[in-house]
């Protein structure tokens, strides 16, 4: 979609590029997830929604713990105004990883004994992906968005074929985890890492490597802490109902809203894929703001928000009414999508774009420390409807709680945007 009308034969290039970018990335992270999808469907098949919510309840202690364990140093890696050396980010995403599978373990051991083998495994599989998530970053940047697209199709390939077959043959639950986690840490350390260190390798020049070490480790630290702590708190957006419902409705009412919360989660892929592809041109738009001009950038995440905002809304109703008819097919009798929690759904869906835009947007402005104030926002909008609502009306008021945050968070979003830009008029990005 258009973000600035006056546009060049640099400009077409510019959208075929960001086009083909898009389609590379979306793949991928569409391949990403069929691991823990086709792990959802061989559980839904073979066992009963407590084991579901058995597996949905230890991604809910451990997925907030690795995004603040992330540091957002993806996003930091596109979008930091100044380069600093691949090294560098690598030795802070290993350590981080490595303490948030430890904080995870921790946690299981001390509070849910009968939980720790599965967290642990789950676990596992969170290094991988969040090493993973970062080695694309370099992949991304250097333009070779389609190793990224091969690499998640191996992974999807193997972690797909080794976990459904341990579920058909045991339908043991921390079997398939296991193969998952060996499949994953190859796709990691041999797929992901070798090429992005070889593509670092030759476009890092001399002035990053002149630049001392603490140095690096200190500015990015700086711009990945906040981040961090904004994702964190934004994780627990989604994680946060589990916790409400499993203590009203019990493990297998987790197991059925974990089921309809992806079908959120595959358009919050798709939205979230399209504001990464987007991020060059946003640092363009951001170039072009002006004393003169000083409203361009806002303008841009605006109109780029509104056309795909009007664009997603009639596909998920007609998406909404497909997956209507493929749930109980899918999952089993026991998974329908009623009006019910369709709704809520369908308001998610809808404010997606202007919670990834915006919140790209406020990255792009190296707004870092604004990520919390996104974050808390949607937080406590999803605290307060978790107690309002999830009592009463289970699965749907949990849905709501996350749909309404998502709608608190692209909100604040625009509020930071737009005084942001009329106090930084003059770009600096390089």
């Amino acid at each position: 979609m258009p973000d600035n009308p006056a546009r060049s034969s640099g400009g077409k290039s510019t959208d075929l590029s960001w086009a083909k970018t898009t389609a590379w990335l979306l793949s991928a992270t569409v391949l990403r997830n069929v691991g823990l999808i086709v792990i959802l469907v061989m559980l839904a098949r073979l066992t009963d929604q407590a084991t579901v919510g058995r597996y949905a309840i230890a991604l809910a202690i451990t997925t907030p713990i690795f995004v603040m364990g992330q540091l957002g140093l993806k996003n930091v890696y596109l979008t930091m105004q100044r380069d600093f050396r691949f090294r560098s980010y690598v030795i802070i995403q290993g350590a981080m990883a490595i303490a948030a599978f430890l904080l995870s373990v921790g946690i299981a051991a001390v509070f849910n004994r009968e939980l720790l083998v599965t967290v642990t495994l789950v676990a596992v599989v969170k290094v991988a992906d969040t090493l993973s998530e970062f080695f694309s970053a370099p992949l991304q940047k250097y333009h070779a968005a389609p190793r990224i697209f091969w690499a998640y199709l191996a992974s999807a390939v193997l972690g797909s074929g080794v976990t459904g077959v341990a579920l058909v043959l045991t339908q043991q639950l921390d079997i398939a985890l296991a193969g998952l986690a060996c499949t994953s840490l190859f796709v990691a350390l041999v797929l992901m890492l070798w090429p992005a260190r070889r593509l670092t390798a030759l476009h890092e020049s001399d002035a990053h490597r002149a630049l001392l070490p603490s140095l690096d480790r200190t500015a990015i630290l700086r711009a990945g802490f906040p981040m961090g702590i904004a994702g964190a708190i934004l994780a627990l957006v989604s994680s946060m109902p589990q916790y409400f419902l499993v203590k009203d409705h019990g493990e297998a009412t987790v197991g059925y809203f974990v089921v309809l919360l992806y079908i959120f989660a595959i358009v919050d892929i798709f939205s979230g894929t399209l504001t990464q592809a987007w991020i060059p041109r946003a640092r363009q738009a951001r170039q072009l703001t002006t004393v003169s001009d000083p409203l361009h950038f806002f303008k841009a995440t605006m109109v780029t928000t509104g056309w795909w905002t009007l664009a997603l809304a009639p596909l998920a109703v007609a998406g909404l009414w497909i997956m209507s008819i493929l749930l109980p097919v899918v999952f089993g009798p026991g998974y329908e999508l009623s009006l019910t929690v369709a709704a809520p759904l369908l308001f998610g869906i809808i404010v997606l774009p202007a919670t990834h835009f915006g919140g790209i947007a406020v990255a792009v402005h190296n707004f870092y420390v604004h990520g919390i104030t996104l974050s808390i926002t949607s937080a406590t909008v999803s605290l307060l409807a978790c107690l309002a609502l999830v009592p009463a009306f289970g699965t749907a008021g949990a849905l709501w709680a996350i749909s309404l945050a998502y709608g608190a968070r692209g909100v604040m979003a625009i509020w930071i945007l737009y005084p942001g830009a009329r106090m930084r008029p003059t770009a600096t990005a390089t």
